[in-house]
């Protein structure tokens, strides 16, 4: 039963003793029957019953629980104007504000709007039996609901009824509606059932968006190591024109090397310089050179620059056949250039430019780019519209927004964006981020603030 919060009933209200009727008060001999928060309390049970015969049709969703009640009374003593306490009449309006709330979250799937919608009633009772209900955060029943919207907002309607996420939530809402009379503790029960399901869930979930994680971090860390020795070696050889043996030497076998060696040890080690100091050597060693001193220098680097290139292809296992007829050729191009002749050589041509990215309409340091820089493994958001919308979880976000990995809860992955693409979509409406947060916190924050501006205004 959903509703909102505008008294629309023939309800009466009462203000200190006296019963007022759309605002005004009624006249002495008006036969005004109160309503009691026990008698109130005794016909949201029955409504509650009527609810679990109905199933939630479509004519009880487009009905208000002060309708539902007025036509109860009604039914049963239409001579009376019934009157209901002031503060009982307080709580129906503002369980009201708050399932208008719940139900216009756009972090939650219609589906699973559709069964919370059906706690409306039940969690009427509870407030109205339970004077902390509003003040209480810790309040069993505040947690359940919690619970079951931060469960639901995780469920993709492609994955139908039958899923198992789904059906929990379903089991709960009906225990409610079915089981729930004076006895709150049957929300402390459910609650404890269901933290027990979402919790194995979580944590399975878990496990595979960390198998995801760590394996998109590995592929663009190994990508990155891949562009930055790339980068490197194309520095040194790019315009120039050296022997082919100094190519194939480079771009073959220790280009293997530095990748291996900044993958296993990082940029910044000392092994990553010393072989990198290996390839100014190598690419000096074979430049023509006719000096003396230059050629006393060749003279003495040639065999450090071959002992040096051995020891690092063989730590890399690369093929000893090979390791031995590089170095032989290159042991004679040094030989030919410390004799003084002309060595046979090839044009290295220059690196292409890498191209620019593709323009975004958001500027770098827009907010929504900044927000999405700044997102957390575990955020979901939903992608597309209608039918075809998708619910994805962010598994890894790399390199602050230089990738952001979303999968679905089976840990496929659906998508891949950087921050600036992220952004964009969400500023285009095609993909929301999710708050999954406490809803009935967030419903009960909004509705008082609400109120409060209605107030001062």
């Amino acid at each position: 039963a959903g509703g909102g919060a505008a008294p629309t009933s023939g309800m009466a209200i009462m203000h200190n003793g006296v019963a007022h009727l759309n605002g005004a008060p009624l006249t002495a001999d008006a036969p005004v029957q109160a309503v009691s928060s026990q008698d109130l309390f005794g016909l949201l049970t029955r409504l509650q019953r009527l609810e679990h015969a109905l199933e939630g049709g479509a004519d009880a969703q487009d009905r208000s629980v002060k309708d539902e009640l007025s036509d109860l009374l009604e039914s049963e003593n239409s001579e009376a104007i019934h009157a209901l306490d002031q503060a009982d009449d307080d709580v129906i309006n503002l369980v009201a504000m708050l399932f208008d709330f719940i139900l216009d979250d756009e972090g939650l799937p219609s589906e699973i709007k559709a069964l919370i919608g059906r706690l409306q009633i039940p969690l009427l009772k509870v407030a109205i039996a339970d004077k902390t209900f509003f003040s209480n955060e810790e309040h069993d029943a505040r947690l359940l609901l919690n619970t079951l919207a931060r469960a639901g907002c995780q469920w993709d309607p492609q994955q139908g009824y039958d899923d198992e996420t789904y059906q929990r939530i379903d089991r709960a809402v009906h225990a409610i509606i079915d089981d729930y009379d004076e006895d709150a503790a049957l929300f402390s029960e459910l609650l404890a059932e269901f933290e027990s399901f979402f919790s194995d869930q979580r944590a399975r979930a878990e496990r595979v968006a960390e198998r995801v994680r760590e394996a998109e971090e590995g592929k663009a860390r190994a990508e990155q190591a891949a562009d930055a020795v790339r980068r490197y070696i194309d520095a040194r050889l790019a315009g120039r024109q050296v022997p082919d043996v100094a190519v194939r030497l480079l771009r073959q076998g220790w280009q293997q090397v530095l990748y291996l060696t900044w993958l296993r040890q990082g940029e910044d080690s000392d092994t990553w310089r010393r072989y990198a100091k290996v390839v100014d050597a190598l690419v000096w060693s074979v430049m023509p050179h006719r000096a003396p001193a230059d050629l006393e220098k060749l003279r003495d680097l040639s065999p450090k620059v071959v002992r040096a290139l051995e020891h690092g292809l063989e730590s890399i296992q690369y093929d000893a056949g090979e390791t031995r007829a590089l170095l032989d050729d290159l042991l004679a191009v040094h030989d030919s250039l410390i004799k003084g002749l002309e060595t046979e050589r090839v044009a290295v041509p220059k690196a292409p430019e890498p191209e620019p990215p593709a323009p975004s309409a958001l500027p770098d340091d827009h907010e929504l780019v900044a927000r999405a820089r700044r997102l957390r493994a575990g955020q979901w958001l939903e992608i597309g519209d209608g039918e075809d919308a998708q619910r994805a979880k962010l598994a890894a976000n790399i390199r602050d927004g230089a990738k952001l990995v979303f999968i679905n809860r089976r840990g496929i992955k659906v998508r891949e964006y950087d921050a600036a693409g992220l952004a964009q979509a969400l500023h285009d409406g095609e993909v929301k981020l999710i708050e999954d947060g406490a809803l009935f916190d967030r419903a009960l924050e909004a509705v008082i603030s609400d109120l409060r501006r209605m107030q001062s205004a």
